[in-house]
């Protein structure tokens, strides 16, 4: 069985700040928030189900749900405190406690309804001072309008189209394959003479407008910069149609310009030189798990943006940038 992004948390490959921990179970606060202080409580064995915990771990999981209830209602004197079984998208059991309700209601903090203090100090090194934006399915939605048109146009079946796309476009992304050769790839795969892949692309391109409107709240609050596995002059071929923000972007993260793609590290790396900012203060917001999985491994602050809920991302993204 492949783990779980829960499994590598619980394994300590993904870093995760916990509530609770023993030797069967462990608490600890969701990467994705529905409200800040959405907490996750997860058996420590990988089990797809709820229908398939073992009948002793399962009430343990409820004791655990208990004990934790009841530390938030004594702290907060809420009268009482819900308990939701979830389990979309991750295949492990999951049970949510969304805290931070209770606390806005009766003007108590996380950190006292957590049991543990945060200095002044940490607090300031938590501050957000940049903000990336991911582009394509951030800011535009293009792709499956591109291989639609090109199947329209060629005749070619829309999965050849997507599956040719896929196989070249890390490698294109990162300079090491021309635009002109994966153009070539791309014909022979179709069945053409020639094709031209930017063309469709920004023909396809829908901008997400309420994103754009996000973007240009964000930039009179905080420095932004735009973080994209692109492909060469896409980025510019973009702005020349005023197909993203129109804002100062203090740097332009161009993947074909830099030779490295997310979810790699020198791409953060050179990410954080170019916004001249420490990891810590530095916020992605990107539609790819891995990507701000690999963004929080390097220290940054994250927000993963849903596009197929970009309302409900675009509330989280306020939320955290009011904070």
């Amino acid at each position: 069985m492949q783990d779980s992004i829960f499994t590598k948390i619980i394994k300590g490959d993904i870093p995760c700040h916990k509530v609770y921990e023993d030797d069967r179970v462990i608490a600890f606060l969701d990467i994705h928030p529905i409200n800040q202080g959405h907490t996750l409580l997860v058996p420590k064995q990988q089990i797809d189900h709820l229908w398939d915990i073992p009948d002793e771990l399962y009430h343990h999981l409820w004791d655990v749900a208990k004990l934790l209830q009841a530390r938030i209602k004594d702290v907060s004197k809420a009268p009482r405190v819900g308990v939701v079984v979830e389990g979309f998208g991750v295949p492990h059991a999951h049970s949510i406690f969304t805290i931070i309700q209770i606390a806005k209601v009766l003007d108590v903090s996380l950190d006292d309804l957590l049991g543990h203090k945060v200095t002044q100090e940490s607090q300031n090194k938590q501050r957000i001072r940049f903000v990336y934006f991911d582009i394509n399915g951030c800011l535009v939605r293009f792709f499956h309008h591109a291989f639609t048109k090109i199947a329209e146009d060629t005749g070619a079946s829309s999965d050849v189209i997507e599956s040719t796309f896929w196989h070249y476009n890390d490698i294109v992304c990162k300079g090491e394959m021309s635009l002109e050769d994966f153009n070539i790839a791309l014909a022979e795969a179709v069945g053409v003479a020639s094709i031209d892949w930017t063309a469709y692309y920004l023909e396809a391109i829908q901008p997400i407008a309420a994103m754009h409107d996000l973007v240009k709240w964000v930039a009179k609050r905080y420095k932004v910069g735009l973080l994209s596995n692109i492909m060469p002059g896409q980025i510019d071929a973009m702005i020349n149609k005023g197909l993203l923000p129109d804002v100062p972007y203090v740097t332009i993260v161009d993947s074909s310009q830099v030779l490295a793609i997310k979810p790699e590290q020198h791409m953060y790396e050179i990410a954080a030189q170019f916004a001249n900012t420490d990891p810590e203060h530095i916020l992605l917001i990107d539609d790819s798990r891995p990507n701000i999985m690999a963004a929080e491994k390097m220290g940054w602050r994250v927000l993963w943006f849903d596009d197929y809920s970009p309302e409900n991302s675009i509330e989280r993204i306020h939320s955290a940038l009011r904070a």
